[in-house]
C-alpha cells in the first residue's frame, strides 16, 4: 500500500469515528422540566410558544407544560413539589410568601393589576 492511500484510510477512520460520536453526543437525553401554567390565555403565551416552537429543545430541555385554573393551584403544586417552576402573577408569590412558603419569584411579565376602579357619582 501507498502512504497516501495509508494515510487517507486514517483519515477516513478518524472522521468517522468523530461523526460517530458526534450523533451519539446529538442524541443525548434532554433535561425534564415540570413548569406549571397559572391558566390558558394569551397573556401566558410566552410559555408556550417556545414550547411549539421547539426552543426548549433546542436548548437540551423537555419541558412539559401543567396547566391549571389558577395561580393559587399553580403555587399550590410548586409548593408541593408538584412542578420544578410556575409562570404566574406576582400577587399569588407574594401570599404565598406571606403565608410562610419558600418560594422566589424570577422575573415578571405583569407586575401591577390591570384593573381600574369605576363608580357612580
Amino acid at each position: 500500500m501507498s502512504n497516501s492511500f495509508k494515510v487517507v484510510t486514517k483519515l477516513v477512520v478518524v472522521v468517522s469515528c468523530w461523526l460517530l460520536t458526534a450523533s451519539a453526543l446529538a442524541q443525548e437525553k434532554l433535561d425534564k422540566i415540570y413548569v406549571g401554567v397559572a391558566g390558558l390565555s394569551g397573556a401566558l403565551a410566552h410559555a408556550f410558544i417556545p414550547k411549539d416552537s421547539g426552543l426548549y429543545e433546542k436548548y437540551g430541555l423537555d419541558v412539559e407544560l401543567i396547566f391549571f385554573q389558577g395561580g393559587t393551584q399553580a403555587i399550590q403544586a410548586t409548593l408541593a413539589g408538584g412542578v420544578q417552576m410556575v409562570v404566574t402573577t406576582g400577587p399569588e408569590i407574594i401570599t404565598a410568601r406571606v403565608a410562610g412558603g419558600d418560594i422566589t419569584m424570577i422575573a415578571g411579565y405583569m407586575n401591577t393589576l390591570p384593573y381600574s376602579i369605576v363608580a357612580a357619582k
